[in-house]
């Protein structure tokens, strides 16, 4: 099929319309009603410059059921960053390490900085990113 040219470029050229998770009519409402608990800690803060910051930071699911669809985002400040991990599943008791590569559009300190994580099926939690100038 993909060996003719014309149907090979109209195969490239055509948007697929991708599965939207969050819409999800019977699956998010389902993992909704089974909830969990997940508990964030800070293990280090790096400044790299001004405008760009790296954290490691641990998620750990402290419920009973699986996390579903763990996820996080920097909120408070206009940025852009690229992660080892997000939207992911965490069995009951397990922990992630996820690094953050944070690049501010704004300036730092005019701004509270909040890490969220949540999952489908948790509380949203919030945790302040302090930044602290290295020595």
């Amino acid at each position: 099929m993909l060996e003719d040219e014309k149907l090979y470029n109209e195969y490239l050229n055509t948007p697929v319309k991708w599965i939207t998770l969050e819409k999800g009519p019977w699956l998010k409402s389902t993992v909704s009603a089974t909830s969990t608990n997940l508990k964030t800690d800070f293990i280090s803060q790096d400044v790299v410059s001004p405008d760009r910051l790296k954290v490691v930071f641990v998620v750990e699911n402290v419920g009973k059921k699986p996390a579903f669809m763990v996820n996080f985002n920097i909120t408070g400040i206009k940025r852009a960053f690229f992660a080892s991990d997000n939207y992911f599943w965490l069995a009951p008791g397990e922990k992630r390490e996820v690094k953050v590569d944070m690049l501010f559009r704004e300036h730092l300190t005019k701004h509270n900085v909040l890490l969220t994580v949540q999952a489908w099926n948790s509380k949203q939690k919030k945790i302040n990113i302090n930044v602290k100038k290295n020595n």
